[in-house]
């Protein structure tokens, strides 16, 4: 490829990555947003996601004005933003005292490598756009943030990456890139809710809302997956921040939708997104959702009451949770449509929710991580 070309190629990916890490640094202290080699795939993963969301906004509302500005107009205004926070630094602060996290073993660093090492494969052999590819790496270092947030053993959760980047290097295969975008949001939103569930962070919390919400700039569908998971997310927010998500949740949703609704067709193939039949399935699956998580909450006595939990890492059930009941929400609503009724279309109605699919697999199925200085002892024979 021609230098210039490539450079022509790069350049939308740099101008949505800088949009998206001026937006990260406006939101709630938290992370993702650390530039150390370990940490920088997540910030600039949140970034991609952020940027790319922000510049779909703007260029809807370009559209609606019947406006054509070159694209760097679109992002010359943020440039006056990350020149007002750099004036107001210093920066927002990030918890300093963290457990400490298992290193990584031999396989865990070949598995990390051969995982975005799948996805570009997958892009040059099919000569796929990059923008297709950047959603799928950003996807991927979301899903190793949500569980090393989880703590996750090093192996258990570059495995789980790793089969994400085949279930995306096959959708790169069909062709499937407007899948993959939506796949990008929803899991993002997963990936990001679990976060906020198990350290408490509100930047985390936002960045799900904004992920699941930012779905509706896709379509009128791909606004109702993202409810979906946005319902999920409320409902499984502990109540004190239940008012403060859901507040969130609304204005951004009908954002989001309210731009996507110009990219409506009403006689395109699956346009009665819209009818009485989604829309009540949807409600009733929500409250059947909301109804047993309050049951469950009654009923359940309260974890490692009286019981000295030092040095444990907590199980990963209220992640667990959260990540199947936004894959029960999406299903149903899907299944009355018809959308799992034929196999040629099976495959890219459920690739957004492969990652929600694998991250639930990654939080059931990884182990804790080791954390430095718990060694396991060595098998011998008992002392008397």
């Amino acid at each position: 490829m021609d230098p210039t070309d490539a450079l022509a190629a790069l350049a939308p990916l740099l101008e949505i990555a800088f949009v998206g890490r001026v937006i990260l640094a406006l939101l709630p202290p938290g992370l993702p947003g650390r530039h150390r080699f370990g940490e920088l795939p997540a910030t600039w993963a949140a970034s991609h996601l952020l940027g790319g969301i922000a510049l779909g906004l703007e260029s809807r509302l370009m559209e609606l004005l019947e406006l054509h500005p070159p694209r760097l107009a679109l992002v010359a205004p943020w440039l006056l933003v990350a020149l007002a926070r750099w004036i107001t630094l210093p920066g927002a602060m990030v918890p300093r005292h963290e457990p400490l996290p298992e290193g990584a073993g031999a396989l865990a660093k070949i598995l990390r490598i051969a995982a975005p090492l799948a996805v570009a494969l997958a892009t040059w052999h099919h000569r796929m756009p990059l923008a297709a590819a950047a959603d799928a790496l950003a996807l991927l270092a979301c899903a190793s943030f949500a569980l090393l947030s989880s703590r996750r053993s090093p192996t258990g959760r570059a495995l789980v990456v790793l089969l994400l980047a085949l279930v995306l290097g096959l959708g790169l295969d069909a062709q499937a890139i407007q899948p993959i975008a939506v796949a990008l949001r929803t899991g993002a939103g997963a990936c990001f809710s679990a976060v906020w569930l198990r350290r408490g962070d509100r930047r985390a919390a936002l960045l799900a809302v904004i992920a699941f919400a930012g779905c509706g700039l896709l379509g009128l569908r791909e606004a109702l997956l993202g409810c979906a998971g946005l319902i999920a997310l409320w409902i499984h927010t502990p109540g004190p921040s239940q008012r403060w998500v859901l507040e969130r949740s609304v204005v951004a949703l009908a954002v989001g939708t309210a731009a996507g609704w110009s990219v409506y067709d009403p006689f395109a193939p699956g346009a009665e997104v819209v009818n009485p039949l989604t829309e009540a399935v949807l409600v009733v699956v929500a409250l059947a959702v909301w109804r047993r998580k309050r049951l469950v909450d009654a009923r359940a006595p309260a974890e490692g009451a009286g019981k000295e939990r030092r040095g444990r890492i907590d199980p990963t059930i209220v992640e667990r949770e959260l990540v199947r009941d936004a894959v029960i929400l999406c299903l149903f609503p899907m299944a009355a449509r018809g959308e799992l009724s034929a196999f040629e279309r099976l495959a890219p109605a459920l690739l957004p929710l492969a990652p929600l699919v694998l991250l639930e697999l990654g939080l059931v199925l990884a182990p804790a991580e080791q954390p430095p200085g718990t060694a396991v002892p060595a098998p011998g024979p008992a002392r008397r």
